[in-house]
């Protein structure tokens, strides 16, 4: 195992890292899309403010233009993952028409240690026994 060092922003019994670009409920991985990623660090890093909509589109959507359902869907996604945690927390919070604010109180901890394993570790816990590691180029 390797230890890396990245920036995490903690909240109820979350932890999103961001350069592992993944959040963990409970310490247990949670499957968050890319975009919905991008809306939740976005937010997160900004606890506490209100952001508008063009905020969070030209942030996780740059020079694209989006309909404002693609937000509201990401948004959702995220209610019902944060809301999965059973803590009674509320994390996010609408402005009606204009944008959202997340709300739950957030700290922030730089170079987190986080253990990462080799592919080949990886490899041989998938399949049960050792399988040499693939190399790859471009």
């Amino acid at each position: 195992m390797k230890s890396v060092a990245e920036a995490a922003f903690v909240f109820g019994p979350f932890r999103l890292l961001t350069a592992r670009r993944e959040l963990l409920a409970h310490d247990v991985p949670v499957t968050l899309g890319q975009r919905a990623f991008d809306v939740l660090l976005a937010l997160v890093q900004r606890h506490g403010e209100f952001v508008t909509k063009d905020e969070l589109v030209a942030e996780v959507w740059p020079g694209v233009v989006v309909a404002d359902d693609n937000l509201q869907v990401h948004v959702s996604t995220l209610r019902k993952v944060l809301g999965a945690a059973g803590d009674d927390q509320t994390y996010l919070v609408t402005v009606a028409e204009q944008g959202y604010r997340f709300v739950a109180p957030v700290a922030c901890e730089s170079n987190v240690r986080v253990e990462t394993r080799s592919a080949s570790a990886q490899s041989e816990d998938a399949a049960g026994s050792a399988v040499p590691a693939i190399a790859t180029s471009n």
